[in-house]
């Protein structure tokens, strides 16, 4: 605490407004950290807690360093890019494993499914497949998730053509 508030104060002179917001998190994650102890030795599993560290570590650290703009000579890979898409898929995975965790197998899968189709409905279907191959799920429900997911992703499209040409609607 010590160190990050020495940071704080340094970050300050820059951006005070982003010092004073981390300040009032930090204070809060202070004065609740005997419940998160608790809540963390009773509902968290190691494997989740190393699980959300590594999905901060690639979204907050990697990804903003890799290059914005392609690298190849054809100019077809960006790497930033990439690690968007190794990051979504990520969080699907995570999102599923929460899901059935929180709802039961079948309920979970199926709300993951529809929530899927408004992110990605190709990287949900990636995501069923390798659980699939791992009998990890029923081929029902999988089934039942990915139709929900492109379901999610027709509603999408329709608000967003609404909200672009009303009169298509």
């Amino acid at each position: 605490a010590a160190v990050l508030t020495y940071g704080l104060g340094f970050l300050a002179h820059k951006e005070s407004f982003l010092a004073i917001i981390l300040g009032v998190v930090t204070l809060v994650v202070l004065m609740a950290r005997t419940r998160l102890h608790v809540f963390s030795r009773r509902h968290l599993k190691p494997k989740e807690l190393q699980a959300s560290a590594i999905l901060l570590v690639v979204g907050i650290v990697i990804i903003p360093f890799l290059a914005p703009y392609p690298i190849d000579p054809l100019g077809f890979f960006n790497p930033q890019r990439f690690g968007l898409l190794i990051l979504v898929i990520l969080l699907l995975q995570f999102a599923a494993y929460i899901c059935i965790r929180l709802l039961g197998q079948s309920m979970g899968m199926l709300l993951l499914g529809f929530l899927a189709g408004f992110v990605s409905s190709s990287s949900l279907t990636a995501t069923i497949s390798q659980k699939n191959r791992q009998k990890e799920i029923h081929s029902l429900i999988g089934s039942c998730a990915i139709i929900l997911s492109c379901a999610g992703m027709f509603l999408e499209v329709l608000v967003i053509v609404y909200v672009v040409s009303p009169i298509l609607i």
